[in-house]
């Protein structure tokens, strides 16, 4: 129809969520086989999604890293690729051919480990949860037919303007001033602290951090990392007012030993992967509701609902937590090395003026004991943190991520550990737009009517005078002129308005 215009809105929208249990072998043998297990973690490396009808493929490669101390009572360890794959289908009966620019959110969520023969076996469950730029659609009328009085209202749009992706290379070096026999553990996260957008670009500032564990000589030694990176990224179309959704992940890190015998210099090489979502939000008017005075009418309607941006928290916090060794286990003498095996985030929300993100914290933590033999403990540790970032309202809809950097562990007493972490926290919140558009008017019978009227009209809780104006059939300003005072709440007002109908 001619006067019929269609109102597009871009978000980012959840496809679909599942589970997927993948198992991974590590032979052991040329390594010396595994005499005991110390520590093992698992994260997601990378993950590409595609179509396929209604159901979502994912194909993704674990990566297990596996600390163990073998036959011979030394250390070693394993840093393996396992490649899965997984199907996805929608919730609420929604069709993939409405997503496009697909991309898989993935966490572990549990480890199971153990060795058979000169077999490491792992078992990790990752939660996936599948994204997409979804168009959520309206039709809307332009044009009224003659004498309907229309109410309209402001609604906010957005609209997908495009997404950039680039690769950036950063490093990280320190001196260990001994010879480094070789590397145990290596652990690179990437977070976004700041995303300012400017005219055809953007600026994203954030960190790359994390650990590493070598050995030498026997001992093994812990080091943590945190370098903050920024980088101008060109953007095509990107104003100084659009909204940014910035995504970064550590994709491959190469470690390099250099330097003289005794004073090796450990280099990271770290690629990181950059997504630059650009969206812009605008106002524009739609009709909502219609009445003609004289005239029955019939109308359709339409819904507009869907999400858009309002606003990126960048939040840190500490978390700092206790566990304890069993009464029938010898005590502690020092801590070797911590590793992140899981960081679970279970809930986020606002409550009474603070965001408070609500997780769990999964601590491989490998200690000696006071007779001298490597032991291991898994702790995990539940966390409720508020902060104190104040929304103008509270019905947003609020999406987290976190990362963990700065891990460490220190002996409390002889069977107690003290374990601390630094927590970083993008919290991203969405505004629901919700509305009902008028999007066709058909004018029927003439209203039955007096030569004359008075119209008393009794205001009930909630209305506003276009409740007024619907029910007496007269416009706004006509009511206003015979009525004075009509602003603020008109509950328990009597408006009364004078008509003269020629019939």
């Amino acid at each position: 129809m001619d006067n019929i215009d269609i109102l597009m809105n871009d978000y980012a929208r959840e496809f679909g969520s599942g589970t997927a249990t993948v198992e991974c072998n590590i032979e052991s043998a040329t390594k010396g086989g595994v005499g005991k297990l110390l520590s093992v973690s698992a994260n997601v490396k990378s993950a590409q999604v595609d179509k396929s009808g209604d159901t979502a493929k994912i194909m993704a490669t674990l990566n297990c890293k596996v600390m163990f101390l073998n036959k011979a009572g030394e250390f070693d360890s394993f840093d393996y690729l396992c490649d899965f794959t997984g199907a996805i289908n929608g919730n609420d009966n929604l069709s993939l051919q409405d997503f496009n620019h697909l991309w898989a959110v993935c966490g572990v969520a549990d480890i199971d480990s153990g060795v058979a023969g000169e077999m490491i076996k792992i078992q990790s469950v990752v939660n996936i949860k599948i994204f997409g730029i979804y168009t959520a659609k309206c039709e809307i009328l332009t044009d009224m037919p003659e004498n309907v009085v229309s109410k309209k209202c402001d609604v906010v749009t957005q609209t997908l303007i495009n997404i950039t992706e680039q690769n950036i290379e950063l490093e990280e070096s320190f001196d260990t001033g001994c010879t480094v026999e070789k590397i145990l553990y290596s652990d690179v996260t990437a977070m976004v602290n700041n995303a300012k957008t400017m005219d055809g670009k953007c600026l994203v500032s954030g960190n790359i951090c994390g650990n590493i564990s070598y050995l030498s000589e026997g001992v093994v030694t812990c080091k943590n990392f945190n370098t903050p990176f920024s980088e101008e990224i060109e953007t095509s179309g990107m104003l100084e007012d659009d909204k940014a959704n910035v995504f970064v992940k550590a994709t491959d890190c190469k470690i390099v030993l250099t330097g003289m015998e005794g004073d090796n210099v450990i280099l990271l090489q770290v690629a990181v992967s950059v997504r630059i979502d650009n969206f812009r939000l605008e106002e524009k008017q739609v009709v909502s509701d219609v009445f003609l005075a004289d005239y029955e009418i019939e109308t359709e309607q339409d819904c507009c609902k869907y999400n858009v941006m309002d606003k990126t928290y960048n939040l840190f916090d500490k978390i700092v937590g206790n566990a304890t060794v069993g009464d029938d286990m010898v005590a502690v003498s020092k801590v070797i090395c911590t590793s992140l095996s899981r960081n679970i985030i279970v809930n986020t929300y606002y409550d009474e003026g603070k965001i408070v993100v609500e997780g769990v914290l999964a601590v491989n933590l490998v200690y000696l004991n006071i007779e001298g033999n490597t032991q291991s403990i898994l702790i995990e540790l539940p966390y409720s943190l508020q902060f104190d970032e104040v929304m103008e309202c509270t019905n947003k809809l609020l999406c987290a991520e976190a990362i963990v950097d700065n891990l460490y562990a220190k002996v409390k007493r002889d069977r107690e550990f003290e374990v601390t972490a630094n927590i970083s926290i993008t919290v991203t919140a969405d505004s629901p737009i919700e509305c009902k558009t008028i999007k066709a008017v058909t004018v029927t019978d003439i209203k039955k009517c007096n030569s004359y009227s008075i119209v008393i009209y009794n205001c009930k809780e909630g209305d506003e005078l276009w409740d007024v104006a619907k029910a007496i059939g007269a416009s706004m300003e006509q009511i206003v002129a015979q009525n004075n005072d009509l602003q603020g709440d008109l509950a328990g007002r009597k408006i009364v308005y004078y008509r003269q109908i020629n019939c």
